[in-house]
């Protein structure tokens, strides 16, 4: 019998837990297996002013929250980037990957990813000008 047909023959989750814990399949929420422990994060990017620049381990139950503010940290430098540059910050999107355990199941958040797209205050009077072409045209009879 398969664990997942195992849970209609209990009539609560609570009972259904008792049953993944005597057969060993859910740990003790204090312990951690191997690779949960040992787990670090480090920050790929070539931006020296954010978090993360050295391996860190982090619990899988505070890794949402930590990635989520290390992005944050990348989406405000590029917003501060743009700005001393004479730049507009056109789109910004942040993706959170999130990945299960291999020895335990535990779900975490494995990574992030801040893609930010500028252009400069020349594209946009292009941009304007080009726009523009066109809605002005006399017409004579």
């Amino acid at each position: 019998m398969s664990d997942f047909n195992v849970l209609n023959n209990y009539s609560s989750y609570s009972d259904y837990s008792k049953y993944l814990n005597n057969k060993n399949l859910l740990s003790n929420k204090n312990e951690q297996c191997e690779t949960c422990e040992n787990r670090k994060y480090k920050d790929g990017s070539d931006d020296e002013g954010v978090s993360f620049k050295s391996a860190t381990k982090i619990s899988p139950e505070a890794s949402n929250q930590a990635v989520r503010g290390h992005e944050m940290e990348h989406v405000n430098r590029e917003q501060d980037k743009a700005e001393r540059e004479g730049k507009e910050v056109v789109s910004q999107t942040v993706s959170i990957k999130t990945s299960n355990c291999p020895e335990c199941g535990k779900a975490y958040t494995s990574g992030g990813v801040t893609r930010t797209v500028t252009r400069t205050k020349e594209d946009l009077k292009t941009l304007d000008d080009e726009a523009r072409r066109g809605q002005f045209i006399d017409k004579y009879v």
